[in-house]
């Protein structure tokens, strides 16, 4: 009976050290994904669509296709697949981003097929990450809520897939 009453207390200090355990890398692994030391600086020199913008970064310029939304066309070859709501996004993205720096954030997939680097554009650079801050400092974010962009999210860049799905809804 003693054996079975030691084994007991062993299991619980063994659960007890588990769940600490857990616990501790479960809040660091949180932290890491409020981390916003790995954040890109960049300046935008040219917008080619509402959803797509080319950066200058370390002296090279890169198309950056903003991830979670898509808005309708405004340059496609084939005219008759461009709209006027397509032309509005575009301007639109041209005044607020055209030589603005920015902050580019990927996720995992870090450039499409194209080679275009895939990126959560921010207006400024985040101190910590929140629904707040994602609604007043994320363009990709302040697109969609405007309704000149609809949600498009494409697997495994799902990140803040729930803040856009939450403002699609409105």
């Amino acid at each position: 009976m003693n054996i079975l009453k030691k084994l007991n207390h062993y299991h619980i200090i063994f659960l007890i050290t588990l769940i600490f355990v857990c616990t501790f890398y479960g809040i660091k692994y949180q932290e890491r994904q409020l981390s916003t030391d790995k954040f890109i600086t960049a300046k935008v020199v040219r917008v080619i669509d509402g959803d797509t913008i080319v950066c200058q970064v370390d002296n090279i310029q890169q198309p950056v296709r903003m991830i979670g939304i898509d808005t309708p066309e405004s340059v496609h070859p084939d005219k008759e697949k461009n709209t006027e709501s397509g032309k509005v996004a575009s301007y639109i993205t041209k005044n607020l981003l055209t030589n603005k720096i920015v902050w580019l954030e990927t996720d995992i997939q870090v450039t499409d097929k194209y080679g275009r680097l895939l990126a959560y554009v921010w207006l400024e650079k985040p101190e910590r990450i929140s629904d707040q801050v994602i609604a007043e400092k994320m363009y990709n974010y302040i697109i969609l809520k405007s309704g000149y962009a609809s949600l498009m999210t494409i697997p495994p860049n799902v990140k803040y897939a729930d803040q856009f799905k939450q403002i699609s809804k409105e």
